[in-house]
């Protein structure tokens, strides 16, 4: 099996931020079910030009992804998410894009093998108490037996990371729009 990361391909769009707050309770890294509702979308702020559709994923602390990825996420047979619509604004230029969704990833798998991997600790944890270190990878092994079939997922360790089936980009490639998915793919190594 093979599992991977995606990242922002950063030719099409330099910086995202937003200006609203989320309670610690709320937050997009625990990987459980999200209780809060909102009348208005979610904005975040971009610099992408006018005349440039920004792409399809941003990887940030609150993931978005496209209205046309989420689609292709269910059709691959991933379910394991909560949506909250977001605007994108490039408020200097006067433009919107309103067809993305911030993700909320459900699900936080203990998936590596840790005598495989090469990380070092940013927070220390006791995982007999129930608190994972907090890890930066610099060398991430997936092991499959503990992910058992799941598609998308957080990493316990590093809960920033949001890891794929490799099954997901296959799909992707078959199915992309004219101008790409406009992401890029970091394969991670599986322990056999």
């Amino acid at each position: 099996m093979t599992f991977c990361t995606l990242d922002i391909d950063y030719r099409y769009i330099k910086s995202i931020d937003w200006s609203f707050e989320l309670s610690q309770e709320h937050s997009f890294l625990a990987g459980k079910w999200l209780d809060f509702k909102t009348n208005n979308p979610l904005i975040f702020d971009v610099d992408c030009p006018r005349n440039e559709y920004p792409g399809h994923y941003f990887d940030e602390v609150i993931p978005l992804f496209s209205k046309a990825m989420i689609e292709q996420f269910r059709l691959a047979g991933i379910d394991n998410f909560q949506l909250f619509p977001a605007v994108l604004v490039n408020r200097s230029e006067k433009v919107k894009w309103d067809d993305y969704f911030a993700l909320n990833v459900l699900g936080i798998i203990d998936s590596v093998d840790m005598e495989a991997s090469i990380s070092s600790t940013l927070m220390p944890g006791d995982m007999d108490d129930g608190i994972p270190p907090l890890v930066d990878f610099s060398k991430m092994v997936i092991d499959p037996s503990k992910v058992k079939g799941a598609l998308m997922f957080r990493e316990l360790r590093s809960p920033e990371v949001i890891v794929f089936d490799y099954k997901v980009v296959d799909y992707l490639k078959k199915n992309k729009p004219p101008e790409g998915w406009r992401i890029k793919v970091k394969k991670l190594e599986s322990k056999n």
